[in-house]
């Protein structure tokens, strides 16, 4: 049986905010190197045959047999955290339940203690100070890698649509809107470079997600 025992803080938040990007329909076998709130990480995402709770077990036994049992955690929604380091690395595994009856997605991450921490990627607009930061994720290791930013709001979708095209036009970017009943998305273009972004009611407030292409930071 899976045991539940305590996990790094840091550990859990890091991973979460990656898993929180990921594609959950994509079958095929992705990898990538990310930088997720300034920490450099590896990435492979999958989708394999079988119930979360019975891969976590096989793959806490195969860890156990090279070194310490893993820690691990189930989470409310039913994902399964597991977490260990070996020297220099450590390395954490998210398994969910997947789109086919049967499947698990299943999240791997890297990551060398070795390479020091950055600073959070900012935002190219002045953020409303109601938005809470969730994650910022740059894909790939290069400064001017496209980007990833992830905010939470408790205003609505409407009063969210409106700060940010405000923000946006303040900072000298275009805010081409489009709308529907229950979600805003903004198509922005500043000198060469491009902004993408939406917004959407979620479970708990109004989820917003800018994306970035890979000109000058």
């Amino acid at each position: 049986m899976l045991t539940s025992r305590p996990v790094d803080a840091w550990l859990i938040g890091t991973l979460l905010a990656v898993c929180s990007l990921a594609d959950p329909v994509g079958a095929a076998t992705r990898s990538e190197t990310v930088v997720v709130n300034g920490v450099p990480l590896r990435l492979r995402s999958t989708t394999e045959l079988g119930e979360p709770e019975t891969l976590a077990e096989g793959l806490t036994r195969r860890w156990a047999e090279s070194g310490p049992a893993p820690l691990t955690m189930q989470l409310r929604d039913g994902r399964i955290i597991l977490g260990r380091q070996r020297q220099a690395y450590h390395e954490t595994v998210s398994l969910q339940r997947g789109r086919l009856p049967g499947s698990t997605r299943v999240e791997y991450a890297i990551r060398d203690l070795r390479e020091p921490i950055e600073a959070w990627g900012a935002a190219p607009f002045v953020v409303p100070t109601d938005w809470q930061r969730i994650s910022s994720v740059r894909h790939g290791l290069s400064r001017s890698a496209p980007m990833t930013l992830l905010f939470r709001s408790h205003q609505t979708v409407p009063t969210v649509v409106r700060q940010l095209r405000a923000s946006l036009i303040r900072a000298g970017w275009s805010a081409t809107r489009l709308d529907s009943a229950d979600h805003g998305v903004l198509m922005s273009l500043r000198g060469t470079r491009q902004l993408q972004a939406a917004v959407a009611a979620s479970k708990t407030g109004t989820r917003i997600v800018i994306q970035l292409d890979g000109a000058e930071q």
